[in-house]
């Protein structure tokens, strides 16, 4: 399994007042719209080439995009013909994931948790998540994400790593991620389960 995510940019607001008693998770909040709809990596289409040569897919497959956001990674599924079950529990990340140049009646885009889909049992082919499992009650997810696979079915879990070399900022910051993370600033890698995944995540 390829575990392949830029940390986001988030921006502190010019306003103090703006900030209130909770400090930067107001400011945050109050910006959410910008934020989730501003600029983020996509995936590459070599990405799509692993997952069909991996895992077998062909332009009948369905996919489920869990966690599927602003749909940046059901965009990529859709403009190569899959049908793509959009599940994302975030009104205003599904809403721009509906906006999006390609959507179609191909993407059905729905308000659901990772946990209850409420998809039939045994319909999908593959379930994907971009950027987004490190959200979900692994447990409970693994149990649905069996629940609605066909029986051949497959898991695809994809992470944007980050740049670590390359320029003074990016080698000053992994020096600094290497000092004083607990983990050490190595999150990103490759897993030998979705489990180790989670685990990885859940340490910081």
């Amino acid at each position: 399994e390829h575990a392949v995510v830029a940390p986001e940019v988030l921006r502190k607001s010019d306003n103090e007042e703006e900030l209130g008693g909770r400090g930067f998770q107001t400011a945050l909040l109050r910006q959410g719209r910008q934020l989730r709809e501003a600029p983020r990596p996509g995936y590459p289409a070599e990405v799509l080439t692993f997952i069909e040569a991996a895992f077998g897919l062909s332009k009948t497959s369905v996919v489920a995009d869990v966690g599927s956001g602003t749909g940046l990674l059901s965009g990529l599924f859709l403009e190569n013909g899959y049908r793509v079950f959009g599940g994302e529990p975030n009104r205003e990340m599904r809403e721009a994931a509906e906006r999006r140049p390609g959507s179609c009646p191909c993407f059905r885009s729905v308000a659901v948790a990772a946990e209850a889909t409420t998809l039939p049992a045994a319909s999908m082919d593959l379930v994907a998540s971009g950027n987004s499992f490190h959200w979900f009650d692994a447990q409970a997810a693994r149990a649905e994400f069996s629940r609605v696979l066909k029986p051949s079915g497959r898991i695809a879990v994809l992470l944007n790593a980050p740049a670590k070399t390359g320029t003074p900022f990016l080698e000053a910051h992994e020096r600094l991620l290497s000092e004083h993370a607990s983990d050490g600033g190595d999150r990103i890698g490759v897993y030998e389960s979705i489990e180790d995944l989670y685990r990885g995540w859940k340490r910081s």
